[in-house]
């Protein structure tokens, strides 16, 4: 008899814990589902898609080329230049939006345009720079490539 009793409470208990379940589950996608639209959670930009290759390269300057694909706003790129043989303080160049600008005489990037940019950091030849193209909105590289002079 009280093996009678205790199977019909564990069938209950399974009936309960499935209905507990069920109430979380629906719970936390409502949750979810209410931080986007609220805004809370956002979903990034998608990283536009370019063609960019280095077409000169000499210790004093760099010529990027814009190949093909979408076009880029100026204000969305960060470069980044970094001598990767040398442990001198001067070793690296952050190419403001300005300069950017400046360089290219517009605010898009488009395909057959050009961004030449003077490098203010020591380089000798043999030596190793990385150079970085990175979407700000998107948080993505669009461009990476370590090359010798």
């Amino acid at each position: 008899m009280i093996l009678e009793k205790a199977r019909k409470n564990r069938m209950g208990v399974s009936s309960v814990v499935g209905v507990v379940i069920m109430v979380s589950i629906v719970t936390i996608m409502a949750a979810v589902a209410g931080a986007f639209v609220m805004g809370m959670i956002q979903i990034p930009e998608p990283a536009p898609t370019a063609s960019l290759e280095v077409e000169d390269f000499n210790e004093e300057e760099l010529t990027v080329l814009h190949e093909g694909g979408d076009t880029i706003n100026i204000q969305d790129l960060r470069i980044i230049i970094y001598n990767l043989d040398t442990d001198e303080h001067n070793n690296r160049i952050d190419v403001s939006q300005e300069e950017l600008q400046e360089k290219l005489d517009k605010t898009d990037w488009s395909t057959g345009d050009r961004i030449t940019i003077d490098l203010d950091i020591e380089i000798d030849t043999d030596e190793r720079v990385d150079i970085r193209i990175m979407h700000i909105p998107s948080e993505s590289t669009l461009y990476t490539q370590t090359k010798a002079i």
